[in-house]
């Protein structure tokens, strides 16, 4: 599946990112520090170390859904697909910019700063890479959980 550059715009944006990972007993959840579409389509989530369950899970050939959510209005995306690669992060990658910026989305929201520190942790972050294979509407309301299409999206 190809991302539009709508839907590419939205989860490179100043969005909340959970991720499950797919393991024997169920899945594995993450927030990720940032994300980016490569451009051969392929979505890179940047996940902390201390969500050791989704990172033990997250394997070459595994499954991955991620939820991309704007906060000022919830427009909300969900994408599955198969993990490509996992790699460390290098220090100077994007993370510590998305991080900054949705601590001043969210105080501009009236969230304080001190739950958010465990939210963003910038320390260990590995790159989990997975190509997509479905999209799904996840804002609120009538068309949550519907796919979407490449014509639609």
């Amino acid at each position: 599946m190809q991302l539009t550059p709508d839907i590419v715009r939205h989860v490179e944006g100043q969005v909340m990112i959970i991720a499950a990972v797919r393991r024997g007993d169920g899945a594995a959840i993450a927030r990720s520090a940032g994300s980016r579409v490569t451009p051969d389509g392929e979505v890179e989530l940047y996940i902390s170390r201390q969500w050791v369950n989704a990172v033990e899970a997250a394997a070459p050939g595994g499954l991955i859904a991620a939820t991309f959510t704007a906060p000022a209005d919830y427009r909300s995306y969900q994408i599955k697909g198969r993990i490509v690669s996992v790699t460390p992060v290098a220090a100077d990658s994007g993370p510590a910019a998305y991080v900054d910026d949705m601590l001043t989305v969210m105080a501009g929201l009236g969230v304080t700063l001190e739950p958010l520190s465990h939210t963003f942790p910038l320390g260990g972050l590995i790159c989990v890479r997975f190509r997509p294979d479905s999209l799904f509407l996840q804002t609120p309301g009538p068309r949550a959980g519907s796919a979407v299409t490449d014509v639609e999206a």
